[in-house]
């Protein structure tokens, strides 16, 4: 049952993110799917261990990984 909530926990996540990124980016007439994700102060593109919701913005403590500046969650992009 646990492994139950677990999944809805990481689906809930995953789809808020990329929720997020649409609500964002939809209004301003810009794709879902590209560009990938990036700092908006350096313009670094985010991998795929950072796009996980949760887990990178503790291990990075909110900040960029590259120029370490802090990103704010609601303007990821």
């Amino acid at each position: 049952m646990s492994l139950i909530y677990l999944y809805l926990f990481v689906s809930g996540l995953t789809l808020g993110s990329l929720y997020n990124v649409a609500g964002l980016r939809i209004p301003q007439k810009k794709s879902i799917l590209s560009p990938r994700s990036h700092c908006p102060h350096c313009l670094y593109v985010l991998s795929p261990q950072q796009l996980i919701p949760i887990v990178s913005y503790i291990k990075n403590a909110g900040k960029c990984g590259m120029c370490r500046k802090k990103t704010p969650s609601s303007t990821r992009s």
